[in-house]
């Protein structure tokens, strides 16, 4: 009998269920959507970091950094599309694995990205502001808070908490030219290589689990065997409390303790840092609210012990939350969300864009010009013959 209930078990685990007809037009549609539009807005972030020097700060090299992953998790995901729309979307879990294997790469680091922006913030507000003339007591608590991030958050044991804490706990005052001290070119590789550790090992937990059984959409959650699937999930939800535990420890830095009263250069380091928070506040709760919904439906639906083409139906449907935070996909939204947030709250992009933007315009109304004057020399000889006509006639 209990062989017979594991073959079953067996066969289910290897069937992956149907997606419906109405949850695969939904999807394709917000595929394109999302894709077409946040793929043109991590474009123009990464395009602007490279063009104007001021966004080429520690933090606006991490935000390109994100950008990049955003850029190619769309463009992955209109792959997607492409194949929902000629219907090839079904295929081995196999075959899958490895026809998206670097989105699964970029994705699980972008997912990182967020905490990592998010930690920096932490880091910048913690080293520069202080007490003038004495040690803060801002210092210790953010030496606490620290560390319960290094705790909470297993995979990044790394370098950058343990640096962070050592510099927090060394030293009784900093001042801001310590975290400006860090060199770009070793501080973004060391904040980046922890996500990039960590997807590496789900890659490898795949590779080694992987089988052959056939999978109604190819996306990460169906990409992965099941076991590797969960792994995934559970991290994704760490990583997510994890990174809105980071923003909670800064808001509480900024705006209780952070001292009321102190010199000039200090409370304009202050009010930076809050515009700067406040703005990427509203990606967080993005991908917070999608995220951890496309994670907690999948999760719920396994744990129910749903039919397998409602489990399908679901994973299929997280995509859509997904894209809309910054993952079938935890996040369209999140992943095409940044560019309008920046636009909209940050004055320096905004000036930035505005010029890409213009810039774009110009270079259309230049080929035109270009179309107009061809046009006009198709048939030079008929429009000279005519001009001299009618100088005779007069």
């Amino acid at each position: 009998m209990s062989e017979a209930i594991t073959v079953i078990a067996l066969e289910e685990s290897n069937d992956e269920g149907e997606v419906s007809d109405l949850c695969m037009d939904i999807v394709k549609i917000s595929l394109v959507f999302f894709g077409i539009f946040g793929i043109f807005g991590n474009f123009n972030i990464m395009l602007a970091t490279y063009w104007h020097k001021s966004l080429r700060s520690k933090c606006g090299l991490l935000l390109a950094v994100l950008a990049f992953c955003d850029f190619w998790c769309l463009a992955f995901e209109l792959l997607s599309a492409v194949r929902l729309l000629i219907n090839s979307a079904q295929m081995s879990r196999k075959q899958c694995f490895w026809s998206i294997s670097f989105y699964l790469f970029i994705e699980n680091v972008e997912t990182y990205m967020i905490f990592a922006v998010g930690f920096d913030r932490l880091l910048a507000i913690c080293l520069p502001i202080k007490y003038d003339g004495q040690q803060s007591p801002l210092m210790s608590k953010c030496g606490l808070l620290l560390a319960v991030l290094a705790f909470c958050d297993f995979w990044c044991l790394a370098f950058e908490l343990l640096s962070a804490v050592r510099l927090l706990t060394n030293s009784a005052q900093m001042s801001r030219k310590q975290y400006m001290l860090f060199r770009s070119r070793s501080y973004i590789p060391a904040i980046v290589a922890p996500g990039v550790v960590y997807s590496l090992i789900l890659m490898i937990m795949g590779i080694v689990n992987l089988d052959n059984s056939m999978v109604p959409v190819c996306n990460p959650p169906l990409a992965y065997p099941g076991y590797t699937t969960e792994v995934w999930n559970y991290s994704t939800m760490i990583t997510c409390v994890t990174t809105v535990v980071v923003y909670f420890a800064t808001y509480t830095m900024l705006y209780k303790i952070a001292p009321k009263h102190a010199s000039a250069n200090t409370m304009a380091q202050i009010r930076v840092q809050k515009i700067m928070v406040q703005t990427l506040t509203v990606n967080v709760l993005a991908y917070f609210s999608s995220s951890l919904l496309s994670a907690l439906i999948i999760c719920i639906m396994r744990a129910l012990g749903l039919h397998r083409n409602a489990i399908a139906d679901a994973e299929t449907y997280a995509v859509i939350p997904e894209l809309f935070a910054m993952k079938a996909h935890l996040g369209l939204l999140s992943y095409s969300i940044n560019y309008y947030v920046y636009f909209w709250r940050s004055s320096e992009y905004r000036r930035a864009f505005k010029k890409q933007l213009l810039f774009y315009v110009m270079l259309r109304k230049t080929g035109q010009k270009d179309n107009t004057l061809f046009m006009t020399r198709v048939d030079p000889a008929m429009r000279h013959f005519s001009l001299q006509s009618s100088r005779t006639n007069s």
